[in-house]
């Protein structure tokens, strides 16, 4: 996982050298976000100093950017010019880049995760912060299993569980077992293209 001081004014908003004005404002306004003092994220995955740090380079970027002459300036000073750099976002059309773990050789994605399909994406590296936050947690207590849950229905849990499996597997080099909680309404089977047969249902009887 890439620090902040690795990375340059458009990774860290997520941005190609070509990025108009409102894309610019549009990325600035998301980053902001999750790291303002309100956001969930925030409060349960960093420190106060981590935030702040991360804000004030989001600031930087953000004014550097929007000043043409200080924008020309950056660019320069970075190497970039001439035809932009093709958009991460569109990276899907040259397929999926991938390394050998243990999940590839299982899974079968109806759709690829965005960790998959933009490995250097600002989604994610937050998949990834999580996952250092949970490792940091792990060398501590030792946790062996970890439940994503929600009170309300299409809040996100099967595509966290994904994503972060996902991260665990092919960054952290973890071996991940993955398993469908949800009896009523299962929908990993529909991400993974996985056929019908015994679940966890199954294995508890």
């Amino acid at each position: 996982m890439r620090s902040i001081v690795d990375k340059n004014y458009y990774e860290l908003l997520d941005l190609t050298p070509g990025a108009s004005r409102e894309e610019i404002e549009r990325a600035y306004e998301r980053a902001m976000k999750v790291y303002g003092e309100d956001s969930v994220v925030t409060y349960t995955l960093f420190s106060d100093g981590e935030r702040e740090s991360m804000v004030r380079a989001l600031r930087e970027a953000y004014e550097t950017l929007m000043d043409p002459e200080r924008r020309e300036r950056y660019d320069q000073e970075i190497g970039v010019g001439g035809t932009p750099t093709t958009p991460r976002r569109m990276e899907q059309d040259r397929g999926p880049r991938h390394s050998p773990s243990f999940t590839q050789r299982r899974a079968h994605f109806s759709r690829f995760p965005v960790v998959v399909q933009y490995p250097d994406s600002f989604v994610t590296e937050q998949y990834r912060v999580l996952a250092s936050r949970i490792e940091e947690l792990s060398a501590k207590e030792a946790i062996k299993v970890i439940s994503i849950t929600s009170a309300l229905k299409g809040e996100g849990k099967t595509t966290t569980a994904i994503n972060l499996s996902y991260v665990l597997t092919r960054d952290f080099g973890k071996r991940v077992l993955l398993l469908e909680g949800d009896i009523r309404n299962p929908a990993l089977r529909d991400h993974l293209l996985i056929e019908d047969g015994p679940g966890l249902v199954d294995f508890l009887e």
